[in-house]
């Protein structure tokens, strides 16, 4: 097939988006697909087999990486060469917004439902430091997302929390509409870096709140009375960072907290090996990708039920969970592992298993198979 894949990340990878969208161009390279990726100009990258156009990015564009002004430019480049192509997918659905009229089918993945969740019945809403402006932010993207949705020829979810949300929050039908779980290439083991801590619990991701890492900071004193070693490794960018290190402040744990910053992507994988386990208690997830990442990388996970991973990781072989918000939980979870060396062996086989079940390959062949029944129709 000629394929066009658009594209906000490609580059860098700032999220389990942009890996999702490298594994997917990739993937379709690999089994001999013509794969144009088009996607920023600064995240233009050198891909054998795969054609890269990188597209100008606005001057003023106040939406995370400019995403709204992309998909203007990527609405406009699909109008014109739509004829050189069998399939256009975006690798986030919501980029797809300008597209109206096409000659080849259009499709896209729908990476999370969180404008929808906001408006559930017990999110926490209070934990996030920006909740007016997220509010505001998660309207607009209800506004844009339904229509979009709706409007396009299929839609790939990562999991079934978000086909169920999407399906009955933007009222999608069935056909058009597949689950397919991200995957992950094959990696060389990384060299472990050693991190500080007894234990040394690693934390990757951006939207601190989202993510629950006040949670886990509370988690934390609750722990170290017991383990006054413990150190959590906090890595990621997020524009609220201060409030985090006041909070770790407030609750005497300051000592026990390193904010690493955004690292490159071969860092962060060898930090994943050296830490004792990785913990990402978020108030809900997609799939979550870096769970995936972390398993690969061979050491346990702690994850929460809120989301997709409960669905496709078996519980206490492959990854513990917790209910997301619960800072006794967390601090249970931590020295469960931290004390049953077993347990730990268990997770870290069971990881490095769940790992390799979800590949690129079967992620790949699901999405190509999903647009050759939407060729039929």
């Amino acid at each position: 097939m000629r394929i066009l894949v658009f594209t906000q990340q490609l580059a860098e990878f700032r999220s389990g988006v942009g890996t999702y969208a490298r594994s997917l161009v990739t993937g379709l390279q690999a089994a001999g697909h013509r794969v144009t990726a088009v996607t920023a100009r600064n995240e233009a990258a050198v891909i054998p087999g795969v054609r890269v156009v990188g597209l100008p990015r606005p001057g003023f564009d106040p939406s995370p990486g400019g995403w709204l002004g992309l998909g203007i430019g990527f609405a406009r480049y699909l109008s014109r060469h739509a004829q050189a192509a069998d399939i256009a997918h975006f690798t986030d659905a919501r980029e797809g917004f300008a597209v109206r009229r096409c000659r080849i089918p259009v499709t896209g993945t729908a990476n999370d439902a969180y404008a929808l969740e906001w408006r559930e019945t017990g999110y926490p809403r209070t934990l996030f430091h920006d909740r007016l402006l997220r509010a505001g932010y998660y309207r607009l993207l209800r506004c844009i997302e339904g229509p979009t949705y709706r409007r396009l020829d299929g839609v790939v979810a990562n999991s079934r929390h978000v086909a169920v949300r999407i399906a009955s929050g933007y009222g999608l039908a069935a056909e058009a509409l597949r689950v397919i779980p991200y995957g992950l290439p094959p990696q060389t083991p990384a060299e472990a870096t050693a991190l500080a801590g007894g234990p040394a619990l690693l934390f990757v991701g951006g939207n601190f709140a989202r993510k629950g890492l006040g949670p886990l900071l509370e988690a934390l004193v609750r722990l170290r009375p017991s383990r006054p070693a413990i150190h959590l490794h906090v890595v990621g960018g997020d524009a609220n960072q201060r409030i985090f290190e006041q909070q770790a402040d407030r609750l005497g744990v300051r000592d026990n907290v390193t904010f690493h910053g955004r690292r490159p992507n071969a860092a962060v994988r060898s930090m994943m090996a050296g830490a004792a386990i990785f913990v990402l208690p978020s108030l809900t997830e997609g799939f979550g990708l870096v769970y995936l990442e972390a398993m690969q990388a061979g050491v346990p996970v702690i994850a929460t039920r809120a989301g997709g991973a409960h669905e496709v990781f078996a519980e206490n072989k492959e990854a513990i969970f917790v209910s997301p918000g619960s800072a006794a939980e967390l601090a249970a979870a931590v020295e469960r592992i931290a004390r049953d060396r077993g347990l730990a062996e268990t997770l870290r086989a069971g990881g490095r298993a769940a790992a390799a079940r979800f590949s690129v390959q079967a992620m790949t062949a699901r999405t190509v198979e999903f647009w050759h029944e939407l060729e039929l129709r």
